[in-house]
């Protein structure tokens, strides 16, 4: 032992709440630094799960980011694919209205032809019953010639 520490020991039986202050300010700043030791602590893992959830969210934000370019190029595509089909279906609209008018056309035209036909089938009907009405009076009246004719050369032999 040394002489200080001996003079140290006497001031503590001499003055002993002088030192039960300072043991008492060790004390507290023991807690203290447990204290700090604790936080530190919890700051690293604070600090580790921050990491982690930084990490777990540029992974995420990467997915995301390109989940979202698929999504968008097959809508890109789709669309397109709805226009060139939205174009192909008016092009058939086009076409079958166009169709449609030529055949409603072609059907007033058919219609007038067949009513033409019934006008001449009605005419002709006509024509059909004079011209077997002369047919008869012309053999007849052939019939009466060839009679007057035999009798003429009878006469005249």
């Amino acid at each position: 032992m040394n002489i200080q520490d001996i003079a140290d020991f006497i001031d503590l039986v001499k003055n002993p709440a002088k030192y039960e202050k300072v043991l008492q300010n060790l004390k507290d700043e023991q807690g203290r630094l447990n204290k700090v030791i604790e936080t530190v602590g919890k700051v690293s893992e604070i600090e580790k799960l921050k990491k982690e959830l930084e990490a777990k969210f540029s992974s995420v934000d990467s997915d995301y980011k390109t989940k979202k370019e698929a999504l968008e190029a097959t809508y890109v595509a789709k669309i397109k694919k709805v226009e060139c089909l939205q174009v192909k279906l008016e092009d058939e609209v086009k076409k079958a209205t166009a169709a449609i008018t030529e055949a409603e056309a072609k059907e007033l035209s058919a219609n007038a032809l067949a009513a033409s036909f019934a006008g001449r089938d009605k005419k002709l009907s006509a024509a059909e019953k004079e011209v077997a009405a002369l047919r008869l009076e012309l053999s007849t009246s052939l019939a009466e010639y060839n009679e007057k004719i035999a009798k003429l050369k009878a006469v005249m032999v």
